[in-house]
């Protein structure tokens, strides 16, 4: 069955042991001097514990990068953490509509960085805008954004299960374009895996390997307020 793109869019951890007692001092001492090289042992263990830096830590960058946009607008940027002038916009209007969650989509024990839109109406229903990954676990990068404009090209994406990612993109006056699929690889990368062009939004998400059975619903995802 033809899947056309609204459908797409629409959609981390002491022992002390005692030494039996006897009277003599000898004993004590030598359960005395066990207790303290445990305890030294375990507070060498404890001191080099490494604490795993948090989401908001890994991906810095790209919140510091949304802030500059609350506050100044469309960002002129070739960085990858770059959005589309559409979201940066819209990012810059209405901050309060905006909202992140910290999900790991490929099971890799690293959360990736999700960006959504929600308006303010009763009926309104989370958007995904982009999906942020670590490139070799520490350094972020856009991996897939959406957007609709007002003319022009359409995008959009889909997240599945294992990591995959599907982006279509089109003009909305022909209905022709392409669509992409990414796999987020457990070794932090992001592989092109299908590619397919389309006319008139016609297009079906077989020809790339996709079920759209297997669309994740992400309107239960955690979000929470990108700015607060």
């Amino acid at each position: 069955m033809n899947k056309k793109l609204m459908g797409i869019v629409a959609s981390s951890i002491i022992l002390l042991t005692a030494c039996g007692l006897n009277s003599s001092t000898t004993n004590f001492s030598s359960n005395r001097s066990s207790a303290t090289t445990q305890v030294a042992e375990s507070t060498t263990e404890s001191s080099t514990t490494v604490t795993k830096p948090s989401d908001k830590e890994l991906y810095r960058d790209v919140l510091d990068y949304f802030k500059e946009i609350k506050a100044k607008g469309v960002q002129i940027t070739k960085s990858p953490l770059g959005l589309a002038p559409v979201i940066q916009e819209s990012m810059n209007k209405n901050p309060n509509e905006f909202y992140v969650d910290f999900r790991d989509l490929n099971e890799d024990g690293v959360n990736e960085l999700l960006l959504a839109h929600k308006g303010k109406g009763t009926d309104s229903q989370y958007y995904m805008h982009a999906v942020y990954y670590l490139d070799d676990g520490t350094t972020p990068k856009l991996a897939v954004q959406g957007y609709v404009g007002s003319g022009g090209a359409r995008q959009g994406f889909n997240v599945f299960p294992e990591g995959k990612l599907s982006e279509v993109g089109f003009s909305s006056g022909t209905g022709n374009g392409s669509i992409f699929v990414y796999q987020l690889t457990k070794d932090s990368m992001r592989e092109l895996i299908a590619k397919k062009e389309f006319e008139r939004l016609e297009f079906e998400l077989e020809d790339v390997g996709l079920d759209k059975n297997n669309i994740i619903d992400y309107q239960d995802f955690n979000w929470q307020p990108l700015f607060n």
